[in-house]
């Protein structure tokens, strides 16, 4: 008997070997997958066995990193991104009800990068899922950057104003928040690493702006007029104090008024004459007003 089993094994040897290959095919293609991970990314893997006999299933407690792996057709793998990644956060006064400190409503966007911290993303998948951004950092980011803005004017916020202990505004809202995220993600035990956060330039909406610009405008219209004002009274105290001057002059020499505007008069002819003169050929009037001579000078 064990004669003629050993020659029926021996006649069928390479179908048993094409039967066994095809069953490790059947098995590879309906039963595994090959699953491959960029350079960046981690794939959590979580568990679905067909029979809980053997296990349980559940997220395995060490991510796959960059390469390939041949897995349970069941299992299932969730990507995640490893990479620092960007979240942009639209503030719209319409909308958000965002507002300065003298109450001027504002538009900006807020920024801050973050990432899963690298080996932790199996814990962080069964804690808090996916969406742990949206789903636990999103609402508190806004917030705290609302804040944190709330506090300061339009003017410290659309320009490089500091404060009182002379740090910049915009730097120091972004490193409160930046500290804010920080503590929270720590003390919540969320394994993400929070990188930075950046408050863009806030622009008031447009018809703001109109009357912002309005509003210069019209303080440089009387600034403007509050300095012709001091310069008409400058002028004008000038001019008294050269009468001033000019009387006391008279009294000193002992002139009545009649006789200084003579003497006035005559100065102001010899000034004409000398500047008359100076061109070459002209003709300047001199005397009294009722005894006038012309001279030509040459």
């Amino acid at each position: 008997m064990d004669d003629i089993r050993a020659n029926f094994f021996s006649r069928n040897k390479w179908f048993f070997v094409l039967a066994s290959f095809i069953v490790f095919c059947f098995i590879m293609f309906f039963v595994t997958k090959r699953v491959q991970v960029e350079a960046g990314h981690e794939a959590v893997l979580v568990d679905k066995p067909f029979f809980t006999i053997f296990s349980e299933g559940g997220v395995r407690p060490e991510p796959l990193t960059t390469g390939s792996k041949w897995l349970f057709y069941t299992t299932d793998v969730i990507m995640y991104d490893a990479r620092p990644k960007q979240e942009t956060e639209p503030f719209d006064d319409a909308k958000d009800g965002t507002m300065t400190f003298d109450n001027i409503p504002i538009d900006f966007n807020a920024y801050i990068k973050v990432r899963p911290a690298p080996g932790k993303t199996p814990k962080l998948h069964a804690s808090f899922g996916p969406d742990w951004y949206k789903q636990n950092l999103k609402e508190l980011f806004r917030t705290s950057v609302r804040d944190e803005v709330v506090k300061n004017t339009m003017t410290a916020l659309t320009t490089r104003q500091v404060n009182k202990d002379g740090k910049e505004i915009i730097a120091e809202i972004q490193r409160v928040v930046l500290s804010e995220m920080r503590e929270f993600v720590k003390q919540k035990g969320i394994d993400v690493e929070v990188m930075e956060v950046i408050v863009g330039k806030a622009t008031p909406p447009g018809k703001v702006l109109e009357a912002l610009a309005e509003t210069a405008s019209q303080q440089q219209r009387s600034k403007t007029e509050d300095e012709r004002r001091k310069a008409e009274i400058n002028r004008k105290g000038a001019e008294i104090e050269r009468a001033n001057a000019d009387n006391a002059y008279r009294n000193s020499v002992g002139f009545t008024p009649e006789q200084f505007l003579k003497l006035e008069v005559a100065k102001k002819q010899v000034e004409a004459a000398e500047k008359c003169g100076a061109k070459g050929n002209c003709t300047t009037i001199v005397g009294e007003i009722g005894s006038q001579t012309t001279i030509p000078l040459k």
